[in-house]
């Protein structure tokens, strides 16, 4: 029987999967809930029928990633969560006849890196080739006549943000630092709490980020978030403007500018000179923020766009190979 051939991009907020010959076939949250009995775990859920329970208090439920700021936090339960997503696209052929590119971040150790490699060998895959992220995405972006050698593409990811200046077959210089989207809804979900006694849920904070998450420091777009009232304990909604985010998204986005800086200092000249004439490729879907490229021009004076594909660049690229 002929192998199948599908490339796969497993990150913190979700795994996606192409399917040679059809394109992106498999798209869902990398989640898993449990439920407690008697200090033990039974499965529930995975993926997308996961998503309601995100982020809500349960003291017998529990939802969690297996992947997080870039690393397998476990192995096993990422094997259990593989087999559901491998299942959902192949029917009736064994999973040792897929040959599979795997995507991982940009700078991760080499044991880390085989955590992923070993998640997938337990779902039965043997064949697996391990491709460094930031190198799919400048494989996906669409080419023009002029279209530099060198990329510098920042991408950030649910749980992860990679750093790289790229080129077709490497990796020139390039770093992961070990948080995301994840991270910046935690610290919404958190500010709300403190400063207005109301306790939202993960999946609220998402979406007030996604929309009203400006990078222009006086926006004033608003958006109604609902929660739970910590003294009244009863639901009730209040107005949140993009000025109230900002402070949280200025933090995270100077961190990364940050390695942006220090990984410019260490390429030769002429990639810098590349680099500061073509600008910043801005991919991942935290990169719809409302603002980033001027806000990352006024930060370091290197101008910025987005990826032509920026919440799908790494699967698209890989689906190239």
């Amino acid at each position: 029987m002929n192998k199948i051939r599908i490339s796969m991009d497993i990150g913190g907020s979700n795994t996606s999967i192409f399917l040679k010959g059809q394109g992106v076939v498999f798209k869902e949250p990398t989640l898993i809930s449990v439920k407690k009995y008697n200090k033990k775990y039974k499965l529930l859920s995975f993926g997308i029928n996961c998503q309601q329970n995100f982020g809500k208090e349960n003291e017998n439920i529990l939802t969690f990633s297996p992947v997080s700021e870039g690393i397998v936090k476990s192995a096993d339960y990422l094997t259990l969560y593989l087999k559901y997503a491998l299942t959902k696209i192949i029917k009736n052929i064994a999973f040792s006849k897929i040959d599979c590119l795997l995507s991982i971040p940009c700078a991760i150790s080499n044991s880390e890196a085989s955590q992923y490699k070993l998640a997938l060998q337990n779902c039965g895959v043997k064949n697996i080739e391990l491709i460094r992220s930031p190198i799919c995405s400048f494989l996906s972006e669409e080419k023009t006549s002029n279209t530099p050698s060198h990329l510098m593409i920042i991408d950030i990811g649910g749980s992860k943000t990679d750093v790289a200046i790229v080129n077709t077959n490497n990796i020139v210089k390039g770093a992961t630092l070990g948080f995301g989207g994840k991270a910046i809804d935690n610290s919404i979900k958190t500010m709300i709490e403190n400063e207005f006694n109301l306790i939202i849920t993960n999946f609220e904070a998402e979406k007030l980020k996604n929309q009203i998450g400006s990078l222009l420091p006086n926006d004033m777009m608003s958006f109604d978030v609902t929660g739970l009232d910590k003294i009244d304990l009863i639901n009730r909604s209040i107005p949140i403007y993009s000025k109230q985010l900002y402070p949280i998204l200025n933090t995270y986005f100077l961190e990364i500018l940050k390695v942006v800086k220090a990984t410019l200092i260490h390429v030769n000249e002429e990639i810098q000179q590349q680099i500061l004439y073509n600008g910043i490729v801005l991919t991942g879907g935290v990169c719809a923020l409302t603002g980033i490229c001027d806000y990352i021009k006024n930060q370091i004076g290197i101008k910025a766009k987005l990826h032509s594909h920026f919440e799908n660049s790494v699967i698209l690229g890989l689906g190239k190979l």
